[in-house]
């Protein structure tokens, strides 16, 4: 059985899970037509929460969270309780629509999305994406350094106005480093398949567009999503769209940084030439490449 079909079967125990009226209408309830419906794809640690924020802030794209992390929908399905996986995503669609314009947004990274695509193999409700937006981080070095110091400290965002816990030290080993990029590697050339089987061109963008022009960044998102609109109300939302999200760096991250990029330039190079284009099985293949325990 599927990973995501065996959470919600956990939601047919009584133990676990008591579905009373109320909750047993939602589940039946067809959602509203959404006027847009989009799937922002995205790897980990290209920034994709701070977009995410931005959006909502727009009031035009809905709430595209990742409504299909396994490691979140057992929180998600305590607030939302459903007994499998088409009412879940019957019930997300409804709640979660835009209320200005019936919008509905998900992100997913590939992993997360493959996992869906093994349960729809058992006729889930599919998803309709009138959209696709794909997005990366062009620093694919940086974005291996994030993820890795994340999952070592599990400090993931900084957020304005809040009281942070400085995260600890990393040790960091270079092997594991290159677990960390290829695993992010593989992402993106499950993605670039993905988009080719289904002729799919997606509208892409990155962590460093939205860094460099924020407003322009959500203006060429919002327009695609919602080409009705009038250009000053996407405009004028892309303008005012503000996120408590901040960025995460240090010196001695950096410091890394440099040394690994001497120490494997032409490896990371050929990397960079092919992204999308090759698994991580053949880089691995191809490449002489520090071995370590595979990420968890």
């Amino acid at each position: 059985m599927s990973r995501l079909l065996d959470i919600f079967a956990c939601q047919e125990s009584p133990e676990q899970n008591r579905f009373d009226a109320r909750d047993v209408q939602a589940m039946q309830q067809l959602p509203p037509k959404a006027r847009s419906e989009y799937l922002i794809a995205f790897t980990p640690r290209s920034g994709s929460s701070w977009l995410t924020s931005l959006l909502v802030d727009t009031r035009l794209a809905g709430r595209p969270e990742e409504w299909l992390n396994p490691n979140h929908l057992p929180d998600i399905l305590k607030a939302h309780p459903c007994r499998d996986l088409t009412s879940y995503v019957r019930r997300i669609r409804r709640i979660m629509l835009s209320r200005k314009r019936r919008t509905f947004g998900i992100e997913c990274s590939w992993f997360q999305w493959k996992l869906y695509l093994d349960a729809n193999q058992q006729r889930v409700l599919p998803f309709a994406f009138d959209h696709h937006i794909y997005w990366t981080r062009r620093d694919l070095l940086g974005q291996a350094l994030s993820l890795y110091k994340a999952t070592e400290t599990g400090f993931f965002h900084t957020v304005a106005d809040r009281e942070q816990v400085a995260p600890s030290a990393v040790a960091f080993d270079d092997a594991r480093l290159w677990n960390w990029l290829l695993h992010i590697y593989q992402q993106e050339y499950g993605w670039r398949r993905y988009f080719k089987r289904r002729n799919i061109v997606p509208l892409e963008l990155c962590y460093e567009d939205l860094w460099s022009d924020t407003a322009l960044t959500l203006t060429r998102l919002l327009s695609t999503i919602a080409p009705e609109l009038p250009a000053e109300t996407v405009i004028e939302a892309a303008r005012m769209a503000r996120s408590r999200h901040g960025k995460m760096d240090d010196s001695t991250t950096r410091d890394f940084k440099l040394a690994f990029q001497t120490r494997y330039h032409r490896e990371i190079e050929f990397c960079i030439a092919h992204r999308g284009q090759l698994s991580e099985q053949d880089i691995r293949a191809r490449l002489q490449i520090p071995v370590s325990a595979r990420p968890g």
